[in-house]
């Protein structure tokens, strides 16, 4: 399994349009197979949206990161905000205790 995870800060007055793009964004990246998507506001830190998606697979996930949806998502926080932090995870290699 690959994770990508974005952790975005909304312009404090551009809060509410960056929460409905990243739920337009999310139900656009729903159209890909094997995505589990989740997205949260932080409780401890002002303006911060945490973005999840779960992707079983590489190609899928890479296929993503290629298209214009992704471009959508990534185009959207730029606009509304910024990218705090950016990063894919393989939990292939990872032991659960």
């Amino acid at each position: 399994m690959n994770i990508l995870r974005i952790k975005a800060k909304a312009n404090p007055e551009k809060e509410l349009e960056l929460r409905q793009a990243l739920r337009s964004a999310l139900e656009k990246a729903s159209k890909f197979n094997d995505v589990k998507n989740c997205c949260c506001k932080s409780i401890f830190e002002e303006n911060i949206f945490h973005v999840e998606q779960e992707w079983e697979s590489s190609s899928s996930l890479q296929s993503y990161l290629n298209s214009k949806e992704f471009q959508y998502l990534i185009g959207a926080i730029a606009v509304l905000g910024e990218i705090i932090e950016q990063r894919i995870i393989n939990t292939a290699s990872v032991e659960v205790f």
